[in-house]
């Protein structure tokens, strides 16, 4: 073949050169996710204003989510992902810092009934992801599903969250915001 390149070793060179800038180009976009999670964190205040700010963005997410069509199978699998993202790190968050210091000053069984409301859209977040994204169901759960975190959004912010800072003093909630922001950091 002398000097000419093999097409085939210039197909394999083209696709690890899309690979590497396919790479790249995820690790930009994993730094400026994890970027800006931190800066809204910093901005958000205490640990009540974080949890609500994360509300917001899972939010958003899911309003660009149902604004795709059945046949972006693509976009809605990289928004479930985006969705799954930030519910992750705010259920760790809640899981591992806030609903303990709920445990421990509310014996009523309320962290317990929460905790419980996370698995339960753990399992619903699952059951979108193996399901075919133009199945006509589709659509339908996600929505299901934002209406349940919604409703849980809502008890938390206008009851539990309010309640638990009341019997928090403000160093214990200092606390609180400093082991939250850890534990997110973790994940961001």
């Amino acid at each position: 073949m002398g000097t000419q390149e093999h097409p085939h070793r210039a197909g394999i060179g083209a696709v690890a050169g899309a690979a590497a800038v396919g790479l790249i180009a995820g690790l930009v976009a994993d730094r400026g996710r994890r970027t800006l999670t931190q800066a809204a964190e910093g901005l958000a205040g205490d640990w009540v204003d974080v949890l609500k700010a994360e509300h917001l963005m899972v939010f958003e997410l899911f309003d660009r989510l149902e604004a795709t069509a059945a046949n972006e199978t693509g976009k809605r699998t990289r928004m479930l992902i985006k969705i799954r993202q930030a519910i992750t790190k705010h259920a760790v968050q809640e899981e591992n810092v806030v609903y303990p210091a709920l445990a421990r000053s509310d014996p009523s069984g309320e962290a317990a009934k929460l905790f419980a409301e996370h698995a339960d859209v753990k399992t619903a977040l699952y059951e979108l992801e193996v399901l075919a994204k133009d199945d006509p169901q589709w659509m339908p759960k996600a929505r299901a599903l934002r209406r349940n975190i919604e409703e849980h959004a809502r008890k938390e912010e206008d009851e539990v969250f309010p309640a638990l800072r009341n019997r928090l003093s403000d160093e214990d909630s200092a606390k609180l915001t400093a082991l939250m922001l850890k534990e997110g950091q973790r994940l961001a």
